[in-house]
């Protein structure tokens, strides 16, 4: 009974001399897997963030070419309608503007087919000193003059 004793004894002692030398053998095993993850992980952030800087470049540069664009149009419109030209409103309702500007509309509008002398013009709108004959009173105010046709004598 004591030979089994001492044979139990040392066998548990190579188990467990063999189990402590694999895990401290792997133990380095997985910190390089700890750190090879940790690589791929940074690699990933600045692929990420590559991409984040290219999203925001190409976001300006649409910015810039949709503000180009729109001051090309407006000189455009701007060539079509000289001092004291004549419009007629071409959409259904039109309205005037405190400034040259879409975000001063006033409730006061024109409607198709409303004739108005623009007597300057400013970022795409001209101003107006509009005469209602039906109820005798003058309105005066930037429209836009994309709601506008351009007349022109004979």
């Amino acid at each position: 009974m004591k030979k089994h004793f001492i044979s139990i004894l040392i066998l548990s002692l190579v188990v467990l001399v063999s189990c402590s030398n694999n895990e401290a053998g792997n133990a380095p095993a997985v910190d390089n897997n700890n750190a090879a993850e940790l690589q791929k992980i940074e690699a990933e952030k600045q692929k990420l963030e590559q991409e984040r800087l290219k999203l925001e470049e190409e976001k300006l540069r649409q910015a810039e070419e949709s503000r180009r664009q729109a001051v090309v149009e407006h000189a455009k419109l701007e060539q079509q309608f000289p001092p004291y030209t004549e419009g007629i409103v071409v959409v259904g309702k039109t309205f005037f503007h405190g400034s040259a500007d879409p975000t001063t509309a006033r409730g006061a509008f024109l409607v198709s087919g409303d004739m108005c002398v623009i007597t300057k013009v400013s970022n795409g709108f001209g101003y107006t000193d509009f005469f209602n004959s039906n109820n005798g009173k003058t309105t005066s105010g930037w429209i836009n003059l994309h709601d506008l046709e351009p007349m022109y004598g004979d």
